[in-house]
């Protein structure tokens, strides 16, 4: 049983520590795009309709030469982790 327990456990941190952006990412980022556009309809009464989503891990430092000018960026802080504390 320990030898299972621990194969099982190996595999756990195994497959974390891979990038399941193939598997796991589409569905993540089809819930943020139609939640974008219910949250527009919702709260503005604005028809929103998303076309393009990517999702990247990268350093905050390699984000500045990611980023072009003419893309929305976005910042989700749901609890203001991120907010200037003036």
């Amino acid at each position: 049983m320990a030898a299972t327990e621990s194969a099982t456990s190996v595999q756990r941190k195994m497959a974390a520590g891979r990038d399941d952006s193939h598997t796991a990412g589409r569905t993540v980022l089809r819930a943020l795009r139609l939640g974008l556009a219910r949250a527009a309809r919702d709260a503005l009464n604005l028809p929103v309709s998303v076309i393009g989503i990517t999702q990247a891990r990268m350093t905050q430092a390699a984000l500045v030469g990611h980023v072009d000018g003419d893309r929305l960026l976005m910042l989700l802080d749901p609890v203001n982790i991120f907010r200037d504390p003036e």
